[in-house]
């Protein structure tokens, strides 16, 4: 009877044995797949971090590349309006040279008139 109750003893004791080897791979496998949760949460709270930062770069770059836009913009509206005031001043200038040069030939034309007069008085003087 010892021998059977020991027989018994030891195969409850196996029992035990094959069932807290079965929880005890059941718990591995939980707490691989809570790591590998764990895990897979961390990268993409990580991706998430990463496309947030790389908006924000693209946003900061398009912001500079908007003002920098507009600075090009606002110099050569500047220039166009330098070169248009150059060209009205060249204008006013050429117009000036103009009516002094009109004058000059007008003055000179009187010039010429009087001469040729005086020239007539003298040839009219001698031949009489």
């Amino acid at each position: 009877r010892e021998a059977q109750a020991k027989g018994q003893a030891a195969a409850q004791a196996a029992a035990e044995m094959e069932t807290l080897k079965l929880r005890h791979s059941s718990e591995v496998s939980s707490l691989r797949a809570a790591a590998k949760r764990s895990e897979e949460a961390a990268v993409l709270e990580e991706r998430e971090d990463v496309e947030a930062r790389h908006r924000q770069q693209l946003e900061t770059m398009r912001a500079d590349w908007e003002r920098e836009t507009e600075l090009s913009r606002e110099s050569a509206r500047a220039t166009v309006e330098a070169a248009g005031a150059e060209v009205e001043r060249a204008h006013r200038s050429f117009d000036a040279e103009k009516r002094q040069l009109k004058a000059t030939a007008s003055e000179h034309q009187a010039r010429a008139l009087a001469a040729r007069a005086e020239v007539a008085g003298f040839e009219g003087g001698l031949a009489a």
